[in-house]
């Protein structure tokens, strides 16, 4: 049975990994509110560059977005796997052992604020790979089918 999320093999359209580094202090999670092209709120991170682990791109995106440094070892701990026509992103979900500093609006022409949001408490506009990233973090059962799986590996 073919499904929206379904493409033949032979289908062209894009790939993109990224990643969704969840930062929290005491039970809040910081997100940011994203300006274009789709306001929303997102975690910290971003797009792989070449040849860059998934570690050192969580790093390098937490400290361009927010300021915040990262320390200590990285897990991983999701992965979002999303499929729509023409597209396919995968995020994966890092959080590191220790992260330091103060949020703060590091690139304001992505980002208008960041705030701390208590788990039940999320706004409702999520970026989409921040929501299924989150909700595995939580414990949450995933959206779609094969949206994300759980693990606590290094990365």
């Amino acid at each position: 049975m073919e499904t929206l999320l379904d493409e033949p093999s032979s289908a062209k359209g894009s790939i993109i990994l990224g990643v969704g580094v969840i930062v929290t202090r005491g039970r809040r999670i910081a997100l940011g509110r994203r300006l274009s092209p789709y306001p929303c709120w997102s975690l910290p991170g971003g797009k792989l560059d070449p040849f860059e682990t998934i570690e050192d791109c969580a790093r390098r995106e937490l400290l361009e977005e927010t300021g915040l440094r990262a320390g200590g070892r990285a897990i991983m701990l999701s992965v979002a796997n999303m499929r729509l026509p023409g597209l396919h992103t995968v995020t994966f979900g890092v959080r590191f052992a220790e992260c330091g500093g103060e949020l703060a609006v590091r690139e304001p022409d992505k980002f208008s604020a960041w705030d701390w949001f208590e788990p039940e408490r999320l706004p409702g506009n999520l970026f989409l790979p921040a929501k299924e990233v989150l909700d595995c973090f939580l414990r949450r059962p995933p959206a779609g089918p094969g949206a994300c799986a759980f693990s606590e590996s290094g990365c």
